[in-house]
């Protein structure tokens, strides 16, 4: 049986990491999904004048959407496109793998509850995807895995190892600040607010198990 890992991660470089070390240890990339806020526009355009997207078509415009610091491109071996959405309570988000097919091809607006629906499709408790929804909203990246319960260990253990939050521990941060569930009416965060709320839990990367 076949269960979804998920791993919030405060940084891109983060997710990056432990995304590298997923394919390296064998499991399938196709099954391997990353979400990231792209507030600042560090993964390509968005087409808010018309109210829709730019998708790229193809693992070339891939890379050339993200060709600064690497950031999508250095993704070892995914090299299917990357959707841009405007999500309703997230805004701007950057997606590739599985997850993406809930984005790709939308207009702004036509997302409502895609990362949530996302989740749960994939197997997630609705609770919990509250609260990696609102992760993503303000600034962190999501990586899923789709495992074997055999290796589902393994693939935790690889999230843990590049600092993946706990998120029983950060939903209770949340709700401590009065936080009571992912709106999709919320205010999107903005880049100056995404660096503050980074910087509340940076990290460096180890490459060791971190501590949750």
């Amino acid at each position: 049986m076949a269960k979804t890992i998920v791993g919030l991660f405060d940084t891109f470089a983060h997710a990056q990491s432990a995304v590298n070390d997923l394919v390296t240890a064998g499991f399938n990339r196709d099954d391997i999904s990353v979400v990231a806020n792209n507030a600042s526009g560090e993964f390509g355009s968005h087409d808010t004048d018309g109210g829709g997207i730019n998708v790229s078509q193809g693992a070339g415009d891939a890379v050339k959407g993200a060709a600064k610091g690497g950031l999508f491109g250095g993704l070892t071996g995914l090299a299917a496109a990357v959707a841009l959405a405007l999500v309703p309570g997230i805004g701007p988000i950057a997606a590739i793998g599985p997850l993406a097919a809930f984005f790709g091809g939308a207009t702004l607006g036509a997302t409502a509850g895609g990362v949530l629906g996302g989740l749960t499709g994939l197997g997630v408790p609705e609770a919990d995807a509250h609260y990696y929804a609102e992760g993503v909203r303000r600034g962190g990246t999501l990586v899923t895995v789709h495992a074997d319960e055999s290796r589902a260990s393994e693939a935790t253990m690889i999230l843990n190892r590049y600092n993946a939050v706990d998120i029983g521990k950060r939903g209770e941060a949340y709700r401590s600040s009065g936080f009571s569930g992912y709106a999709e009416t919320a205010p999107h965060y903005t880049p100056e607010q995404i660096q503050a709320e980074r910087s509340m839990y940076a990290t460096p990367i180890t490459g060791t198990t971190s501590r949750m």
